[in-house]
């Protein structure tokens, strides 16, 4: 619904098919009112200014001289009932003698007698919340503490009366503030605003509107805007404050939590980075584009649903922040989003097929949670994947069928859920994967021949389920840095020489499988392994004196195998740290064998 009274107000994105209050389309019904509706007045033609430290209230006997408020409490409650109440409330109204209130003085004389019983009726019918909604406005406008000479629409910085306390006010909020507000009020949830004062909504609420009467919001608010640019600004600095008392109720671990930042402009807010222009900029045109807070609520916390108004915003990292509950649909409206990290909380969710609007993200980390379902087709539109991390929920589904048709993707963390899908010899295609973690993912099969094709791969971890052996191709991923296949009773055969040929690597771990054979002496070539786990296995044979090479080597385990020849090579028991099995000949660093 458009404003129709201010011409230069617009449907935002904010508050497109909700209700206005405080205004209505429709004229007042004729019958009732015995005098034409007063527009707005003109507050720049005001001639004779109330006398300062004199009530708002003892003024309004000079209307047609003085500046009125846009609204008095009157006019709230009478648009109210003329458009939400039938033909027998308005006779109630008549009966009580207020049918005149917009002829000042009749307004007057029924002014303290009647508002109460109007406000009473309302209360009876609407309910608490359209007698909130009186009472806001009314402390905003009623109390006169911005002063009967508040410049109009968007003239701000200029000087004018302070109404009941006589003060001079630097910075007097305009008319669109005020609007603006009015607008806000409707981006609350109305059953957690109007039933729990200390709801996340009710406190970014009153927090503005603090602001607004003490003419204590940030400067930018007071210079000489279009409604839109103070909306949409006020607006995103409600949802930034619902989302701040929503995670940890606005106590964090790091200094100047949002809300003790209301005076500043939200782009300078700890985490928000806003565009365009440069970051420390301030306007009221600039739009929040990145939040990242991650790692900073004190106790636990929810996701608000009013994230989903900041359809501006192109990163949001909410991690470790000891969140629950679930991920509201409202953020799958965020389709400008290219980083999504909710990972590291406690939220129970499964994954919308809404998620497939979210075209443009690159990064989806919702690892460590307790997310779990199939996962929607719908996120074959991700092709913009770069990073996708589900690790460590309980997620299914045709994962390699996400994969492969996200031509972009590098980084696929996938350990810990129950991916009961094998993996296809399409994988060969992915050549951007840099990463490939299927770590106790249930996985059955064989790994393909054609995983030799990613040569760019440089973590390939998987376990459990699988069968057959380690494929010789293996030692085609000439960047491979970590190779890790442990647990996987029906993987025998024996350790491809060809490994030899990844120098890169670094950490090599077979452990707990069924491979046979000896220890190919090509495992001498890795001068930069750090990590050799060979245990559990049915290996045998001599240890290769190639390994006298192994300077960098951390840890060596080779127990568990059928039975071993020789020791460990003297050049690598000066290394310190080096841990490995006593049943191994050492002499020389025996101190840090283990059993």
């Amino acid at each position: 619904m458009t404003k129709s009274t201010d011409s230069t107000t617009s449907v935002s994105q904010f508050d497109q098919g909700r209700p206005m209050f405080f205004q209505t389309d429709e004229d007042p019904d004729p019958s009732l009112l015995k005098a034409p509706a007063r527009g707005k007045p003109d507050l720049q033609d005001s001639s004779s200014p109330p006398t300062p430290g004199v009530a708002h209230g003892a003024n309004e006997v000079n209307m047609e001289k003085s500046a009125a408020p846009p609204y008095t409490e009157l006019e709230i409650a009478q648009s109210f009932w003329v458009n939400n109440h039938d033909h027998n409330q308005k006779k109630t109204l008549d009966d009580t003698k207020c049918a005149d209130i917009l002829i000042h003085e009749e307004a007057i004389k029924c002014k303290n007698a009647c508002l109460w019983r109007v406000v009473l009726i309302m209360a009876l019918t609407l309910g608490v919340g359209s007698v909130l909604f009186v009472i806001i406005r009314q402390g905003l406008e009623g109390q006169g503490r911005f002063g009967s000479t508040a410049t109009q629409h968007g003239q701000g910085n200029q000087t004018g009366t302070a109404g009941d306390y006589g003060e001079v006010a630097t910075n007097v909020p305009s008319s669109k503030i005020i609007e603006a507000f009015d607008k806000v009020l409707h981006l609350a949830d109305e059953y957690t605003f109007y039933n729990n004062n200390n709801s996340p909504q009710a406190k970014a609420i009153y927090l503005i509107k603090n602001g607004i009467q003490t003419n204590t919001l940030p400067s930018a608010f007071y210079g000489n805007h279009t409604f839109d640019d103070i909306y949409e600004a006020l607006a995103e600095t409600y949802v930034l404050l619902v989302l701040a008392y929503s995670i940890g109720d606005g106590k964090w671990s790091k200094p100047n939590p949002w809300p003790s930042m209301i005076k500043e402009h939200y782009c300078l807010w700890y985490g928000v980075l806003c565009f365009p222009g440069r970051p420390q900029e301030v306007a009221l045109s600039k739009r929040v584009k990145y939040i990242d807070i991650k790692n900073v609520a004190l106790q636990s916390g929810t996701i608000p649903r009013e994230i989903g108004h900041l359809s501006n915003l192109e990163m949001l990292r909410i991690s470790k922040n000891r969140l629950e509950g679930s991920v509201p649909s409202e953020i799958y409206h965020l389709t400008n989003l290219e980083i999504l990290d909710l990972g590291d909380n406690r939220l129970a969710f499964s994954v919308s097929d809404q998620i497939g609007r979210l075209s443009k993200l690159a990064d989806l980390s919702i690892q460590n949670n307790y997310a779990k379902g199939a996962l929607p087709e719908t996120m074959q539109n991700l092709t913009n994947l770069v990073r996708l991390d589900l690790s460590n929920n309980r997620l299914s589904g045709p994962i390699f069928d996400i994969i492969l048709k996200n031509p972009k993707i590098m980084i696929a963390c996938l350990n810990y859920n129950e991916f009961d899908v094998t993996i296809p010899s399409e994988i060969g295609r992915v050549t951007s994967l840099l990463e490939l973690e299927l770590f106790d993912t249930r996985i059955p099969g064989s790994i393909p021949t054609e995983i030799g094709l990613l040569s760019s791969l440089k973590v390939f971890t998987v376990s459990h389920e699988l069968s057959g052996t380690i494929p010789v191709e293996i030692g085609q991923c000439k960047s491979l840095h970590t190779l890790r296949m442990i647990n996987n009773e029906n993987i025998g055969g024996t350790i491809p020489s060809t490994l030899g040929r990844l120098t890169s690597l670094s950490i090599v771990d077979l452990a707990d499988n069924r491979l046979q054979g000896t220890l190919p002496s090509e495992l001498g070539l890795l001068t930069d392994i750090y990590q050799l786990s060979l245990h559990n296995n049915l290996l045998s044979g001599f240890i290769p004196t190639e390994f006298a090479e192994f300077l960098n080597l951390n840890l060596l385990s080779l127990d568990g195998n059928k039975d071993f020849y020789g020791e460990i090579p003297k050049e690598i028991c000066s290394t310190p740290k080096l841990s490995y099995d006593c049943s191994i000949k050492c002499d020389c660093c025996y101190q840090n064998c283990f059993y």
